[in-house]
């Protein structure tokens, strides 16, 4: 302290105002550096935490953006799923669509029950036939015997569409087409109307052109169908009298290969068999079953039990079944059949409700008044516990099934009063909609 003093006082006043200057210049500048890091310490701090807040928030953000895209696209995805459940029985080939649309959109129990339900589901296509020139509501329609093509008859033409790929095969226009029509050939290819003036039966090849002329006459009371084979045609007139004549035609040939002068003019059209061996009817009254034997000329004499009888011939229409052995129909409560061979009634199936049958093989294919669907194996034996049989599987229809129904075992398909053909995904065999394999639905 004194050496400083001392050193001080060597110094002149000049000189010790400039040291005195310079340490605080240096004060000074120290203190401004320490404040400039310090400002610069704070700004860096500022930075970072508006930078952390930043990110913060955009993170928030982002992941709330997340949640709002996932929520959106289950919301949507349920709304999907949903709807193609309201879908699968009008439109079944969409509705599997946006059943697989909606599990790949989001993964959810409903989607995943959507889909569970599209890869379940009998139903798998739906082809509605467009209006041909206008509407024309009542117009008939006859289904192939594969379930391949549909004929719809308006307005004097023949439209004919693959009901697979939904497009029209040809149209065919034929003069009094409309008011005289009466048939189509089980494999679409013919068809049959009352010629002008009802003079005769035309017979008209849909695929070639050609026609062909039955000489029926000019019988104005007359129906009739085309045999199971499309070779044939069964027509029932009255020339005179009570009695109605049955007359069987050989389409090709146009020669008659029976006439039959003792069958009933009331009731239902008299059915061919599979074989076309035998014709099988009730009389107007429904009172008698007769099956008429078409190679010996004459009436199957087998007695048939009164109470069997009596309820075949309540029912709304015969049908053969397919081994052509017994003649079969549908009651209230049952499809009763019985073998005219045998003179037995084969066992029943219970069908509450019932209004037709088809058999194709081992098969039988049934449907009630409440649109329901089930299929039956026939060459099972009666329950051991004399307990009702059971379908192998029943399938809901959201429309009335006609009579235009074909099939072959194991698939099916019918045409609705609307047109609306239901289909199936077999490629290779008339496409159904309900399908089994092993007596399972598929």
């Amino acid at each position: 302290m004194f050496q400083e003093s001392e050193r001080e006082a060597e110094l002149n006043r000049l000189e010790r105002d400039f040291l005195t200057a310079s340490v605080e210049s240096y004060e000074r500048g120290r203190r401004s550096a320490v404040r400039a890091a310090r400002r610069l310490r704070r700004l860096i701090v500022a930075l970072a935490v508006l930078l952390c807040a930043a990110l913060v928030t955009g993170a928030v953000a982002w992941r709330q953006s997340g949640v709002s895209a996932r929520q959106r696209d289950e919301a949507e995805a349920r709304r999907v799923a949903a709807l193609a459940g309201t879908l699968r029985a009008t439109d079944p080939r969409t509705a599997m669509r946006l059943a697989l649309a909606a599990w790949h959109t989001a993964d959810l129990p409903e989607t995943r029950q959507a889909l569970r339900g599209a890869a379940a589901q009998s139903e798998q296509d739906v082809f509605t036939a467009p209006e041909e020139g206008g509407r024309s509501l009542n117009a008939p329609y006859w289904l192939s015997a594969d379930g391949r093509i549909l004929t719809t008859v308006a307005h004097d033409r023949a439209t004919q569409w693959d009901v697979r790929t939904h497009r029209r095969i040809r149209a065919v226009r034929r003069d009094g087409l409309s008011a005289g029509v009466s048939g189509v050939s089980g494999d679409g290819r013919l068809i049959a109307y009352r010629g002008p003036h009802h003079q005769d039966l035309v017979i008209a090849d849909l695929r070639n052109g050609s026609t062909h002329r039955l000489a029926t006459g000019s019988w104005t009371d007359t129906d009739g169908a085309f045999g199971p084979s499309g070779r044939t045609y069964l027509q029932r007139g009255q020339p005179t009298g009570e009695r109605a004549t049955l007359t069987l035609w050989d389409v090709r040939t146009q020669r008659v290969l029976l006439r039959y002068d003792r069958a009933d003019r009331d009731g239902p059209l008299p059915v061919l068999s599979p074989d076309e061996r035998h014709i099988a009817w009730c009389t107007g009254y429904g009172e008698r079953l007769r099956v008429l034997d078409v190679a010996e000329r004459r009436l199957v004499t087998v007695p048939v039990p009164a109470a069997t009888e009596h309820l075949l011939c309540r029912g709304d229409e015969l049908t053969f079944t397919s081994d052509g052995r017994a003649v079969a129909t549908v009651v209230s409560d049952a499809v009763v059949s019985w073998d005219f061979h045998t003179g037995r009634e084969r066992p029943r199936l219970p069908l509450p409700g019932g209004t037709a049958v088809e058999f194709v093989g081992d098969y039988a294919l049934t449907w009630t008044a409440y649109s329901s669907l089930a299929l039956w194996r026939t060459d099972l034996p009666a329950p051991v516990d004399d307990g009702p049989r059971e379908p192998l599987l029943t399938v809901p229809s959201p429309h009335r099934p006609s009579r235009a129904c074909a099939w072959t075992s194991p698939t099916a398909c019918c045409a609705t009063r609307s047109r609306r053909v239901p289909l199936s995904s077999a490629p290779s065999r008339c496409t159904g909609s309900w399908a089994v394999r092993g007596g399972r639905r598929r």
